[in-house]
């Protein structure tokens, strides 16, 4: 073979690449290559590098965010301990469960004597543990009275400032417009509230 036969092969693969549908696809295959070689390398630098400044962008205002919030956070824990502190006053103390029985007898009956609502029977129930809450000292009565002041007497236990807790209510209304009302009442002393404290 000889050059000037090579030389005519190549003039004539030449003549025959100018065609259309050649031009077409070299062009199509430049393109994918170009896309291949440049702009998806770029594009996915570009994707990994938006997704990490992203995340130091979100850490950053976390970080801001705690900073900013440090003086909240020691008003919420001033806050918590206010919060204690009343929740103390809710409890019933006494230096004994008989005196704490006594005292979640005596206010029931204030409840009843404001409203003129009388007490028929009433007994102590065995002073049990709550998990998480302290002891409970429940007193089952019995109470009757005309329809209202019954039940403002239980309204008043709903708004007791200790806490007490209608655990059954039973109630029967009479012809004569009277209601007799079968309760428990729990009342509770916490177990970290001071024993010696009177209230």
């Amino acid at each position: 073979m000889n050059l000037s036969s090579w030389r005519t092969d190549l003039e004539l693969a030449l003549a025959e690449a100018n065609t259309p549908l050649l031009r077409w696809c070299m062009t199509i295959i430049g393109l994918v290559l170009i896309w291949l070689l440049m702009v998806a390398p770029l594009l996915n630098w570009k994707s990994s590098l938006s997704a990490g400044t992203e995340r130091s962008y979100k850490q950053l205002v976390r970080l801001s965010s705690l900073r900013q919030n440090a003086d909240l956070w020691s008003a919420a824990q001033a806050q918590a301990t206010d919060a204690v502190k009343q929740q103390k006053q809710v409890f019933f103390t006494g230096s004994s469960d008989s005196s704490v029985q006594i005292k979640v007898q005596a206010r029931l009956r204030q409840y009843c004597v404001t409203h003129e609502v009388a007490v028929e029977s009433q007994k102590f129930l065995p002073v049990r543990l709550v998990q998480g809450l302290g002891h409970e000292f429940s007193v089952a009565m019995t109470i009757n009275g005309d329809v209202l002041p019954v039940l403002r007497v239980l309204d008043d236990i709903s708004r007791s400032p200790k806490l007490l807790i209608v655990k059954r209510w039973v109630t029967n209304v009479e012809r004569n417009g009277k209601m007799r009302a079968q309760l428990v009442v729990a009342g509770y002393r916490a177990a970290n509230v001071g024993a010696n404290d009177e209230s």
